[in-house]
């Protein structure tokens, strides 16, 4: 809820952000209900959602592979599949060489980010083409 103060004082429009469970399963809830709270607080659209257990997770799901949010060292395995070391480099390419469409019916939390994304994002656009800075 923080962030969406901060992003309302500073007059942005939208906070969009991703957090992985680390293995804590009240971390999702806990996330959800925030962002629920947040956007009855503040006119901000939130884009968020949580992977399970880790971020890298999404990133086996963004190359393919079934049951990735089934890993609790999901970094382990996406460096084992060759896609090298899991920095942000490697996967911002991940994200902008996956097929949004191929995402594997079981990354449950990653298919509920996207919708998250495809419900909010077009309403900023919308409702703010030609204000940025």
């Amino acid at each position: 809820m923080a962030a969406t103060l901060d992003a309302w004082e500073a007059d942005c429009v939208a906070v969009v952000f991703s957090r992985d469970t680390d293995g804590d399963p009240d971390r999702a809830k806990d996330i959800e209900k925030g962002v629920e709270r947040a956007q009855d607080a503040y006119p901000v659209r939130v884009v968020g959602g949580v992977a399970h257990h880790e971020i890298e997770a999404w990133m086996l799901a963004l190359r393919g592979q079934l049951k990735s949010e089934d890993h609790t060292d999901a970094k382990r395995v996406l460096e084992e599949a060759g896609a090298g070391r899991a920095d942000t480099a490697v996967m911002v390419a991940i994200v902008e060489n996956a097929d949004l469409e191929a995402i594997p019916a079981d990354a449950h939390t990653l298919r509920a980010w996207l919708e998250s994304a495809r419900r909010e994002l077009p309403g900023v656009v919308r409702d703010h083409a030609g204000r940025a800075p």
